[in-house]
């Protein structure tokens, strides 16, 4: 090939640049196929996008690496991405969830001929982020109440919210519109419920609703478990003094606590004004359903 130059269509240069291009040969072209995009992003957005795809056979040891290329859909800001080595594969750490990008990869082969692809699209999933940070149960004197706390995640603005959605069921396979909803309109975030089985696990998710009417949908679902009757059974604890500074404790347990038993702990306080730390004493585990012990070193009053 030669180049001239010239200032206008009649006056041309007599000297001339001389250009020689090598055109590759056909088969040193070829198309990425099968490209297969995963990702896995977290509740806080952040994520990873694995890309693999397919290269011919008789091309894998003329690679050198891979230049790929993304960008948001209408946007013009190419992030590129260098993999040296022939592995036909790349993972991408910045990209955001739900949102939809515009694919280049280019490949560069050991006689410096680039083979760039087409553009691929793709879009990355939405991530149900959870509003509830924990949700803690409160047990009663009675087996068939609880009483729930929960907190916010600190992305969700308490301010803004008008009230909860709480949904309640013993499976939690069911359907949504067979679990019980209980409707809070207010921000308290709290809800006492009643009227429950005793030895049942139940299941519970809490929805926040906005003022806007948006409603934050929590994709985690909580598990908790009713106190049985058995376990309301008798742990009586008894003194009697026996003389000055000796007095004998004793308490029982029910008889389903022993075999689960590892040891005993008795905690003892006394007075501000005996000036007396706490005192801790550690028991083995036996196997009486009544204990007694006695503390003879305590001062007298």
């Amino acid at each position: 090939m030669t180049i001239r130059s010239a200032l206008n269509d009649t006056r041309v240069s007599s000297t001339a640049a001389i250009v020689e291009i090598s055109m590759p040969k056909e088969n040193d072209y070829f198309e990425i196929g099968n490209l297969i995009i995963s990702s896995h992003f977290y509740s806080d957005l952040r994520g990873v996008v694995n890309l693999t795809w397919e290269v011919p056979a008789n091309m894998e040891q003329k690679i050198v690496a891979f230049d790929v290329q993304y960008v948001e859909a209408e946007n013009d800001n190419w992030q590129k991405v260098n993999f040296h080595g022939r592995k036909p594969s790349a993972l991408l750490h910045d990209l955001k969830s739900d949102t939809e990008y515009v694919l280049r990869i280019k490949t560069r082969l050991t006689n410096n001929i680039e083979i760039e692809s087409g553009e691929f699209r793709f879009k990355t999933p939405k991530v149900e982020t959870n509003p509830i940070q924990k949700v803690d149960v409160i047990y009663s004197h009675d087996v068939n109440s609880v009483r729930l706390q929960w907190i916010l995640e600190p992305h969700v603005k308490a301010d803004l919210v008008a009230g909860y959605d709480v949904y309640v069921s013993d499976n939690k396979d069911r359907p949504d519109s067979q679990w019980k909803l209980v409707r809070l309109d207010n921000r308290e975030a709290a809800l006492a419920l009643d009227n429950l089985r005793d030895s049942t696990e139940y299941f519970v998710r809490v929805d926040v609703r906005n003022k806007d009417g948006s409603v934050i949908k929590a994709p985690l679902v909580y598990r908790f478990k009713t106190i049985g009757k058995r376990e309301r059974e008798g742990n009586l604890l008894a003194f009697r003094n026996l003389a000055p500074g000796q007095v004998e404790i004793s308490w029982t347990y029910p008889p389903f606590v022993l075999h689960i038993m590892i040891g005993q702990l008795l905690k003892a306080h006394w007075p501000q004004m005996l000036q007396r730390s706490h005192s801790l004493l550690l028991f083995h585990k036996t196997q009486s359903i009544q204990e007694t012990i006695k503390k003879e070193y305590l001062s007298s009053l």
